[in-house]
């Protein structure tokens, strides 16, 4: 049984590897905003701004966080102004996402880490083109599976403050690339903090640590805050049209599943729960109830419950 899940997992693996590599030789995008994304990116090495107002002649609409721009900009300085170069990075977070992910459950046994890794390629397998191209999602998931190891890898008896400042700035990082990531992260730092070695303490050290992460690019010059904010409000204003929201909740399932089929199993073995696990859910369910909103908006879609991976594959 351990050979034939490492071997399914391998292959898995193996399926998610091939395509990142062959979308890397592809001479082109397979969305028409990618372009944009790279293009900003590289407009960084220059020292221009990532954000413009509506009445910019150069203007260019896809508007992420400032470090969806970064990482694609550091790609570009390390690799050259290819096209190649703008989809590096991205693909790079998706072959490691089952890396991680086996990583993060190796401490409940290789059975529960290979499973891990398999449904980890199968939910990135679920979301291609999106789990492929360089907008910020593949990133956001990386960062959530290594959140998640962190949190695996804490010992409940200790404060494990390096690990809670690691915590602190994955979630940091992700709300840099997109403002609603936030609610990606939100059960892990609260399980992480529900723990009488933590608290409340621990929990306002890593918020005032993940929003120096989130506000320090808007220091430099590159990154206007105002813009940023103008293109912020603007997206707030689209439509959520009703089609959208019943499609979103039947992606939406696909993440609660695990949980719930979880939750069955250990009500039939008469199981109790402890607190952060209790709060672990139920702070899951209303994430993902609440990433309806962003992701029903015209012109967004069900992959924005792709970064949520690491959480469903962790139950």
């Amino acid at each position: 049984r351990l050979w034939v899940l490492g071997v399914i997992a391998v292959l898995c693996f193996i399926d998610v590897a091939t395509i990142a590599i062959s979308y890397l030789v592809y001479p082109g995008y397979l969305d028409h905003g990618e372009p944009s994304v790279a293009l900003i990116s590289w407009r960084l090495l220059d020292g221009l701004p990532a954000f413009l107002g509506f009445d910019e002649p150069a203007l260019i609409s896809n508007i992420y966080g400032p470090l969806t721009y970064v990482f694609h900009a550091l790609s570009f300085w390390l690799l050259g102004p290819t096209i190649m170069a703008g989809k590096a990075s991205s693909l790079l977070a998706v072959t490691l996402i089952p890396i991680f992910v086996f990583l993060s459950q190796r401490h409940r046994g290789f059975n529960q880490a290979a499973t891990g890794a398999i449904l980890a390629c199968g939910l990135v397998l679920f979301h291609i083109p999106f789990a492929i191209w360089n907008r910020p999602d593949s990133f956001i998931a990386l960062l959530g599976v290594i959140a998640v190891w962190a949190v695996n890898a804490s010992d409940p008896k200790r404060s494990e403050w390096v690990k809670s400042i690691m915590i602190a700035v994955l979630t940091g990082l992700a709300v840099g690339m997109k403002v609603h990531a936030g609610a990606y992260f939100a059960p892990v730092v609260l399980f992480h903090c529900v723990n009488e070695n933590r608290g409340f303490k621990t929990f306002a050290a890593m918020t005032g640590i993940g929003l120096t992460v989130v506000l320090l690019p808007f220091a430099f010059s590159v990154f206007p805050i105002s813009d940023f904010w103008t293109w912020i409000f603007h997206h707030l204003k689209k439509d959520n049209p009703l089609q959208f929201v019943f499609k979103s909740i039947r992606y939406g399932f696909i993440y609660v599943s695990p949980a719930l089929f979880y939750l069955a199993a250990s009500r039939w073995s008469g199981k109790s729960h402890s607190l952060a696990e209790k709060v672990y859910f139920g702070l899951f369910l209303a994430c993902l109830i609440t990433t309806l909103f962003p992701a029903t908006k015209v012109g967004a879609g069900t992959y924005y419950f792709y970064p949520f991976l690491a959480i469903s594959v962790n139950q």
